[in-house]
């Protein structure tokens, strides 16, 4: 019942009250046709078996007197319908004027908040209060209790149901004093459980949104095999038949068969078309294709592939549990955060990567540094150099919970960012609340139920598909076997073999024969692996000195413990970076630009393919390497230089000599691979961006000493240098002047895209 005497629709009536009450003001002459006299009931008195005759129709309770007397509202005049003039006795008359004054006093404190304790008015004399008739509303009469008062006698208490738009602390029903300060939690209509209403946007735009605190309510029950039989991890499919909708554009068809491949090996199946009585779960993106929406009116059960593939880590299949694991509300081209440049901090590992992963969805730009061009910080606690930071700026700072919030649709623009859920700081940042999308959750309430037939006719084939696979492997090994000659090898550096014999030269030691450089130490000798490599003899009819033997650097190598083996019987050592390394062996005819590739052409003398050492080896010796030197034709084209011209220029080692640069977090092939690259070149690479005005110092010259290397996802970090026409470059500016051994200003200029 409201308030105003409407009826709560789906909730029934108490006894003897009609839906519409005329009229809605108490008033002296008006009231319950029901009187106690003295404390006692008289058999006229007894009407009607639908109404109490201690109820009033009008929600107002009888009064318990100091003395013991139990008085009604005095409300009942001489006249009234219903009552006989005989029941209006002296006695009455005379207690009139107490009767209102009760009656007033009671409905001041059922104005006030709630009754006297225990519901007996405090003794002593009442002082006469009037009150204005159209102050006082008339009330329905409540569901009623009957308690115990202070002297043991029985006092009714009316009850109110507790519900989500009435302020009041409701316990077992009873009404109790509201207390200070307790929240009333909105009810949003149209979903199975309670949760916080959607906010309004303010269109002031002054004060900041406040979204609403996340009360805890109870979570369904989400199962999803049957609880009564026991599936072992490999089988953790049995009985799930899959379609798969929306990823035929974005992968390619060998990635479809091997998800098809990786669901039929753990139990599952997959169906090229959709069919309603056999698909249990549908596999797509987002919800805006057709065959979702019939899916979810048939109570399928939807997920993305992120889901598909974390059910398989754990050997389970349960509810989705993450944000990821549900088809995002919006299309590709209508992301919500596609104009926001957000850093996380504070995540680590998995947690990161899935963080990451969820912000590409939802369409915002990831930086991995932290500045003033950025709208937003996510993190996992509310602490470290980024949260500062944002603080000082005046950025928003919000957990986990957010960012789960706009990629299931519950946070839309324009978005919300301040509120207490968004600031509660949890252990598990990536939890999501199933009563967000309960569309899609309503089909996990369901078990699906799995026979032992099915599960033993399951095992059947996956132990006929594991001998199937297993014969082939070992098959397939059986003929490498075949056609390689030594047995494969570990890694070099891990294990010590004989010396072999001196052939001239500087005697050497013990180091120097297990083909490990010079400098290394006996822990790098050491049997890390777990291998036993025979022992080695050197083949090298013409070895040369130890200075001059060649320091080989392996790139784009297949069976690489095989070629590592040919190496050492030639005498070679194994370099392990290409500061180190003489010779630079790739695989394949053509040189690929590799990290070790850009570094070589720095610091090697020689790249040559892999045909070098199996032709040195069949001669016994190392041959010269002019014939096997490599070729970049599609570089060489592009960049217009020889590779051979470039190994033949001197001062490779210093072409950068003298310049700064600085990496934007998202350049390619990686901060880390790219400074690499620079130093082997004589560059150096600064941590942290310089300002304009020291930028505008630097290039006051003419020269350029201070090289901006960007990608085009950190525009926002490189805006204020292109507007004072500060020269900023892509990486292919490194990358080119290295393969021409040669600066050009002109090359790889960074543009901004509109």
């Amino acid at each position: 019942m409201s308030p105003h005497g409407r009826p709560i629709p789906g909730r029934p009536l108490p006894q003897g009250f009609t839906a519409v009450q005329p009229g809605g003001v108490v008033s002296p002459g008006q009231g319950s046709p029901h009187m106690v006299a003295g404390g006692q009931l008289t058999p006229q008195q007894q009407l009607t078996p639908h109404v109490s005759p201690l109820a009033s129709p009008h929600g107002h309770s009888p009064i318990q007197r100091g003395d013991g007397t139990v008085i009604a509202h005095a409300s009942v005049m001489q006249g009234s319908p219903g009552v006989p003039p005989n029941l209006v006795t002296q006695q009455n008359l005379a207690s009139h004027h107490k009767t209102k004054t009760a009656l007033a006093m009671h409905v001041t404190s059922r104005l006030a908040g709630g009754v006297h304790q225990g519901g007996v008015l405090p003794p002593g004399p009442q002082v006469p209060m009037d009150i204005a008739t159209h102050v006082v509303q008339k009330q329905p009469a409540l569901p009623q209790e009957t308690v115990q008062g202070p002297g043991g006698e029985p006092v009714m208490m009316f009850q109110r149901r507790a519900l989500g738009n009435i302020t009041g602390t409701v316990t077992n029903n009873i009404l109790r004093p509201p207390s200070q300060g307790t929240p009333t939690p909105a009810v949003a209509s149209g979903h199975g459980y309670p949760r916080a209403a959607p906010p309004s946007h303010s269109s002031s735009g002054g004060t900041p949104v406040l979204a609403p605190s996340a009360p805890h309510y109870p979570r369904p029950h989400l199962v999803g095999h049957d609880t009564n039989i026991m599936l072992p991890r490999e089988l953790c499919l049995v009985g799930c038949v899959f379609y798969i909708a929306d990823y035929h554009g974005d992968v390619t068809l060998q990635t479809l068969q091997t998800w098809k491949i990786l669901i039929q090996q753990h139990g599952g199946e997959v169906v090229p078309l959709y069919d309603t009585a056999r698909v249990t779960h549908l596999l797509c993106k987002h919800q805006k294709s057709p065959v979702f929406m019939q899916a979810v009116r048939e109570n399928k059960r939807c997920i993305t592939v992120y889901w598909l593939n974390d059910v398989l880590l754990r050997g389970k299949m349960a509810p989705p549990w993450q944000a990821v694991h549900l088809p995002t509300p919006f299309g590709d081209d209508m992301k919500p955060c596609k104009d926001l440049i957000v850093s996380i901090t504070g995540f680590e590992k998995e947690e990161r990567s899935i963080i990451t992963l969820m912000l590409r969805l939802v369409g915002a730009t990831y930086t991995g540094c932290f500045s003033r061009h950025n709208h937003l910080l996510v993190c996992k606690k509310l602490e470290g150099a980024k949260v500062a930071k944002a603080k000082e700026w005046r950025k928003p700072v919000v957990n986990g919970v957010w960012l789960s919030e706009v990629l299931l649709g519950q946070n839309t623009p324009p978005l919300v960012y301040h509120g207490t859920r968004y600031q509660h700081y949890l252990d598990d940042p990536l939890r999501i609340d199933p009563s967000l999308a309960s569309h899609l959750v309503n089909a996990w309430k369901y078990p699906i139920s799995v026979s032992k037939e099915s599960v033993e006719k399951a095992k059947a084939g996956r132990e006929i598909a594991l001998r199937k696979r297993k014969s082939e492997v070992d098959a397939d090994q059986e003929n490498k076997r075949s056609r390689v000659e030594p047995p494969s090898v570990p890694h070099l550096g891990s294990l010590s073999t004989p010396a072999p014999p001196q052939i001239g030269g500087p005697s050497h030691g013990q180091n120097s024969s297990n083909g490990v450089h010079p400098g290394s130490t006996g822990s790098q000798q050491s049997n890390a692996a777990g291998y036993n490599r025979g022992p080695l003899t050197v083949i090298n009819k013409e070895l040369p000195p130890e200075q001059q033997r060649p320091r080989i650097l392996l790139s784009f190598i297949k069976n690489k413990e095989e070629v590592e083996r040919k190496i050492l019987e030639l005498g070679g050592y194994l370099a392990r970076t290409s500061v180190e390394a003489t010779h630079l062996v790739m695989g394949g005819n053509i040189a690929h630009r590799t990290v070790k590739l850009m570094c070589a052409i720095s610091c090697s003398s020689f790249i040559v393919s892999l045909q070098w050492i199996l032709d040195s080896h069949c001669e016994a010796k190392f041959l010269h390497e002019q014939n096997y030197t490599l070729e970049m034709p599609e570089y060489e084209r592009i960049f217009q230089f020889c590779l051979r011209d470039t190994l033949a220029k001197p001062n490779r080692r210093h072409l950068f000599a003298g310049r700064t640069f600085y990496l934007t977090p998202s350049v390619v092939p990686g901060r880390t691979w790219l400074k690499e690259i620079i130093e082997f070149a004589g560059g150096s690479v600064d941590s942290k961006l310089r300002s304009v005005k020291d930028v505008k110092e630097r290039h006051r010259d003419g020269t350029y000493q201070y090289m901006i290397i960007a990608a085009q996802e950190d525009s926002h970090l490189v805006r204020d240098f292109l507007k004072e026409d500060l020269p900023v470059y892509f990486a292919e500016f490194v990358l080119g002047a290295i393969l021409r051994q040669q600066i050009d200003t002109s090359i790889a200029k960074y543009m901004e895209e509109d």
